[in-house]
């Protein structure tokens, strides 16, 4: 079991559950609407060539787009490299590298 099928099923068990929320942006999203939004994450990724395996790196706080980011590289096999954004940079240089 990957953590993108663990996603799915949780998406099928509780579809109409609220799933996230952001205060900030003022969204709440239920299991579906937040899979929706996985998916189409998910299906950029693929059309800009990110395959099964690739990493994808992302430098940016603990938000609901890290977290559907987060699922969405789960989806399709690649790997999340999440960035400290207090990193310098020369240590940021370092990991890109």
């Amino acid at each position: 079991m990957t953590l993108g099928s663990l996603f799915n099923q949780t998406v099928e068990r509780f579809s109409k559950k609220e799933a996230i929320v952001d205060l900030t942006q003022n969204i709440r999203w239920t299991y579906q609407e937040w899979d929706h939004e996985v998916n189409k994450v998910a299906q950029a990724l693929i059309n800009e060539g990110v395959r099964k395996g690739d990493r994808v790196s992302t430098f940016s706080f603990n938000t609901i787009e890290f977290a559907t980011l987060f699922f969405a590289c789960s989806k399709i096999g690649a790997v999340i490299n999440p960035i400290n954004f207090r990193l310098k940079e020369r240590e940021l240089s370092l990991i890109l590298t």
